[in-house]
């Protein structure tokens, strides 16, 4: 069965809700249980739900979350989702050339997210990592997120689908904040183009004149 994103997304990361403002370099979190050993954050689900950790720009849910603070590195497994949503780009304004800035969502079998370095890399296992961003839904084995960059690269069976077109590659890169797609290695594309659904009642209304024009001229 595929990944349904809606379904296992909990309550809080669905809406994006946090307890409030997260400084750069901290995280608040909800959880089953909870456990601090050696400095190491460890989060476990439960039959309420998955851990969910809220970072600056990103929120982390799965069945068991670990956390080291020393080195901002995040590892979820079972489950794993991510919720990607800057608040600003590198050139200083919302994404999407001023609008409301759309949320990257991502349902992984695994993830490691690495804040300091700026990279989260899902995993899939069975099923392949899926990626729903606006319009676009992919599609790979693994997907690594440069959040400084805001660049998303899929390898592994990777496909590309927005609304009927559809791109399959070796390794497909997405660029958040133009729209960008660029796929190398075997790259087969899919384009479906719509029919103009008024131009045809009007071909067949003046061919409907002309028939009978013909007629009228034949008698």
């Amino acid at each position: 069965m595929p990944y349904s994103v809606a379904s296992f997304i909990p309550p809080a990361l669905a809406a994006g809700v946090k307890p409030g403002p997260v400084p750069a370099e901290s995280f608040s979190f909800d959880a089953e249980r909870f456990e601090l050993e050696n400095n190491v954050y460890k989060l476990f689900g439960g039959a309420n739900g998955p851990a969910v950790a809220y970072f600056q720009d990103s929120t982390l849910a799965g069945q068991y979350i670990e956390y080291q603070p020393d080195n901002q590195l995040a590892r979820v497994e079972g489950q794993a989702r991510l919720k990607y949503l800057p608040e600003e780009t590198s050139g200083g304004k919302a994404a999407g050339q001023g609008k409301d800035p759309v949320p990257l969502m991502v349902a992984a079998d695994s993830a490691v997210a690495d804040m300091r370095a700026g990279r989260i890399l899902a995993r899939g296992g069975t099923q392949r990592v899926r990626i729903d961003y606006g319009e676009v839904t992919a599609l790979s084995q693994e997907a690594t997120l440069f959040t400084g960059e805001r660049r998303l690269v899929l390898v592994g069976q990777p496909e590309v689908r927005s609304g009927g077109d559809l791109l399959t590659a070796g390794e497909i890169t997405l660029f958040l904040d133009d729209g960008r797609v660029v796929g190398q290695g075997g790259v087969h594309l899919t384009i479906i183009q719509e029919k103009s659904q008024e131009k045809s009642p009007g071909k067949s209304e003046k061919s409907k004149e002309k028939s009978g024009r013909d007629r009228s001229g034949s008698s």
